[in-house]
């Protein structure tokens, strides 16, 4: 029998599940799977070779749990691709077991959260919406390799190459880069630059030199683009008059919008006030004119009068073609110019009644911003990940235009970005793809994926690529293909934050570096760790 401090279940043996067991496995810890139908060719090969035991049947009955040896482990992974499983598979377990870890695979954020508080111990995430961040990261460049919030506080996670000019070039030392609101993570001399193993080691009283790189981690105010530090203290002071007088101009054109918008609608609600009380002055001297001099009317039938000729009811009133000699002809006069002026004012507030209905339902006022032009990132696949990606990079200021080929996509989303509702080849050429920056592909077509791919490499050949991907083998194919690319196996990367997550961590975020996956956890210490 395995004890509980090394013993870990595997539910769901797909592709999520086969990369949990080999994540793992490189903790060296013993793993039994569940499989109801085992397939006919495991992706990864010899799989069930890391496996204590492989155990056939459903997860959700008791005695396939209790065969497992629910009882003893220390975590259970339920990773099905059916979340309604996955949910009776946790309920079952913490009925066997109630202390054990359990971490599902599940998109219900508001469900995740109450199974949370009544299990206890539970961790639930969707793998393709965990990697989002590293999709923004992969589009982003080699300079910043993660971001994260800490008890409100921003973090960034840093790769930066001296080059001559840095103010830490020959004069600092590595232990001197240390402060308030930075850590030094690791340190790669010019020689051993590509032999990235563990973070902190680095000789403390070591030299900062020219092609050294950097990475460390500290807070910042508002997340950045490579921001390189400089010797020479003009251009730091010139720096910062340019994001002074940039903050300035940047707040002058918000509150000039504002103060424009507002007056527009101060303008709206002047016509409409003007408008009402010229009609109202008109529907008072009317009632008095016909009841002064129209002698068979009373003034219930004068006011219904002239409202019947403000509301356009000229011919209802004077429609025979013989002269009516008991009204004066200038009463008559007056009653179509009645009709006319009303007409239009009754118009007008129709059309500002209207105007208003229609904005508060569906927000025609606020339009989306024009589709960039040149340094852009083009986001092609707009689910749950994908918006995910564009919040993400916003956070780095990012001019965006976004791209799906789901025409009924719910309009209202990120309605801070342009979105292209097209077929694939008008879409791309919407997106003025030519000058974009990089292009990050989410959608979950594995073979759209592909020819998205070719067809933007083939319209701009220096364009990053960034390709979401489930299968282990076009991953390999893919990156052999296309270079300067980066292809994020969504199940891969994932499973490094599962299998963290089994161990009791709390995944605050991840990262890619040296295509390992860096994960950023809040991790309790327990007896035999």
């Amino acid at each position: 029998m395995q004890t509980k401090k090394d013993h870990f279940v595997v539910c769901g043996l797909g592709s999520l599940g086969q990369h949990c067991v080999v994540a793992l496995k490189g903790f060296g810890v013993s793993v039994i799977g569940i499989e109801q139908i085992p397939p006919n060719k495991w992706e990864i090969n010899n799989l069930p070779k890391l496996l204590e035991e492989l155990i056939i049947g459903d997860c959700c009955q008791d005695e396939i749990l209790v065969q497992a040896n629910v009882k003893e482990c220390r975590a259970v992974l339920i990773v099905t691709s059916d979340e309604e499983v996955n949910a009776q598979t946790a309920l079952a377990v913490r009925n066997i077991n109630p202390h054990t870890r359990i971490v599902a695979r599940s998109a219900q954020e508001n469900l995740n959260s109450l199974l949370s508080q009544q299990l206890g111990n539970f961790f639930a995430d969707e793998p393709t919406q965990l990697t989002a961040s590293a999709f923004a990261l992969a589009g982003l460049g080699d300079e910043t390799l993660g971001f994260f919030y800490l008890d409100g506080q921003r973090f960034q996670v840093i790769r930066h190459s001296i080059k001559p000019g840095d103010r830490w070039c020959n004069t600092s030392f590595l232990y001197e880069l240390n402060s308030l609101n930075r850590r030094l993570l690791h340190h790669f001399s010019n020689e051993d630059i590509s032999s990235f193993h563990n973070f902190h080691q680095w000789e403390a009283e070591a030299i900062v030199r020219q092609g050294d790189t950097l990475i460390y981690i500290e807070t910042v105010e508002e997340f950045y683009l490579s921001k390189v530090p400089q010797k020479k203290a003009s251009y730091q002071r010139l720096s910062k008059w340019r994001k002074i007088l940039k903050y300035f101009l940047t707040n002058l054109k918000t509150e000039l919008k504002q103060i424009w918008q507002l007056t527009f609608l101060r303008q709206v609600r002047r016509v409409a006030l003007v408008s009402s009380a010229i009609v109202l002055v008109l529907l008072i001297t009317g009632t008095f004119l016909f009841r002064q001099y129209y002698p068979d009317t009373n003034l219930l039938y004068a006011f219904y009068a002239t409202a019947i000729l403000l509301l356009g009811g000229y011919a209802d009133l004077f429609g025979e073609f013989e002269p009516i000699a008991k009204i004066p002809w200038w009463l008559q006069s007056f009653s179509l110019g009645l009709t006319v002026i009303g007409t239009i004012f009754v118009g007008i507030l129709y059309a500002l009644i209207t105007e208003t209905l229609l904005s508060a339902e569906f927000e025609f006022i606020r339009t989306r911003p024009p589709i960039p032009k040149q340094d852009h990132f083009v986001i092609i696949g707009l689910d749950r990940v994908g918006q995910r990606v564009a919040v993400f990079l916003k956070e780095f200021k990012q001019s965006l235009v976004g791209i799906t080929f789901n025409s009924e996509i719910d309009r209202t989303i990120l309605p801070n970005i342009p979105i292209i509702i097209d077929n694939l080849k008008n879409a791309l050429s919407q997106a003025n793809l030519a000058t974009a920056k990089s292009v990050v592909i989410t959608t979950d077509n594995e073979m759209l994926n592909l020819e998205i791919a070719l067809m933007a490499r083939a319209i701009n050949p220096q364009i990053r690529l960034v390709i979401g991907s489930y299968g282990k083998n076009l991953s390999n194919y893919l990156s052999h293909l296309l270079t300067n690319s980066q292809i994020l196996g969504a199940y891969a990367v994932a499973a490094d934050a599962f299998a963290g997550a089994a161990f009791g961590e709390n995944i605050i975020s991840l990262f890619r570096h040296n295509n390992e996956t860096i994960l950023v956890t809040e991790y309790q210490v327990e007896n035999n760790d």
